[in-house]
């Protein structure tokens, strides 16, 4: 990362606003059984939750106190900088695995297919999926290189994340191959939506307010995800090809835009939902007086 103080300060705090708005959303979903209970809205919840670990991993990463423990060579900094590698690898995994699922239900949505209810069986093949291969992945880097699976990724001490080093780039596969696979099927819901707006739904004479809204909100959510983690993997392939010298010295502010977007992803996507009519609604229940909400809540 340049020594830009405007850009360090502009990725601190909208990591740091990811990280609120994302625990906010995430509150309403727990103190709203409605939208607890709801199997087609409990995803983003754990979206958010996925989204708030990437943006305390972001922080931590470039917080001054961390930068000059990470450029020691102690083992106690060595232990932390794959602490804090596990934890920001975990969190991006996850997140795209939430992304997957999230993505799917609105592909069988649109296809008219039947959304997959949260029955036991299914939660926890989607916790499994979500948690505990995120969780595998993450360590998978510290199982075949414990010495080495996690460092810091250059001189400066920025960022701890899987180094470079003779057989090690394989391993980014753990990461790269899934994200790779969900930015493939947020292309084809991107295209199915597009499809639906501007031709099904114009030719039938649907295109009502309601359902247009309802696109354009699924189209931002997608299509940061494509922007956000694709610009990532660009970066990294470019990284791949150069020394890390090389790449800051051809592209100085690329490594400063992929810092920032980092922790854009929570933010932009705690507007999204938390602008949207279900959840304003809910909250908007929440403001009237307690005779009215108690008699809401009895409602079935």
């Amino acid at each position: 990362m340049s020594q830009n103080p405007l850009l360090y300060t502009l990725c601190i705090t909208i990591s740091t606003l990811s990280v609120t708005l994302s625990f906010l959303l995430l509150s309403i979903f727990l103190l709203s059984p409605r939208l607890k209970n709801n199997p087609q809205l409990i995803p983003i919840a754990y979206l958010s939750l996925s989204d708030l670990i990437w943006a305390l991993w972001a922080i931590i990463c470039y917080l001054p106190a961390t930068i000059d423990k990470m450029k020691s060579v102690n083992d106690i900094s060595k232990v932390l900088c794959k602490g804090v590698g596990v934890f920001g690898n975990f969190g991006a995994l996850s997140s795209f695995f939430w992304y997957y699922i999230i993505t799917n239900n609105c592909i069988a949505a649109i296809k008219g297919k039947t959304v997959d209810e949260d029955t036991p069986t299914s939660g926890r093949k989607k916790h499994t999926l979500a948690w505990g291969l995120s969780l595998f992945l993450a360590l998978l880097p510290l199982i075949i290189y414990p010495e080495f699976g996690y460092g810091p990724v250059d001189s400066d001490g920025y960022e701890c994340w899987i180094p470079d080093g003779d057989g090690q780039e394989w391993v980014r596969i753990s990461y790269y191959g899934p994200l790779l696979i969900i930015i493939t099927q947020a292309l084809y819901l991107l295209s199915l939506v597009i499809k639906l707006t501007c031709f099904d739904w114009k030719d039938s004479d649907g295109l009502t307010e309601q359902r247009v809204r309802t696109a354009m909100r699924i189209i931002v959510f997608v299509s940061v995800f494509v922007v956000v983690w694709g610009e990532a993997l660009v970066s990294r392939f470019v990284e791949y090809w150069m020394t890390y010298d090389s790449f800051k010295a051809h592209f100085p502010y690329l490594e400063d835009i992929h810092i920032i977007m980092k922790g854009s992803a929570g933010l932009i996507n705690g507007v999204v939902w938390l602008t949207s009519s279900v959840i304003r609604e809910e909250v908007k229940k929440w403001r009237t007086p307690y005779n009215d909400r108690e008699e809401m809540l009895l409602e079935p």
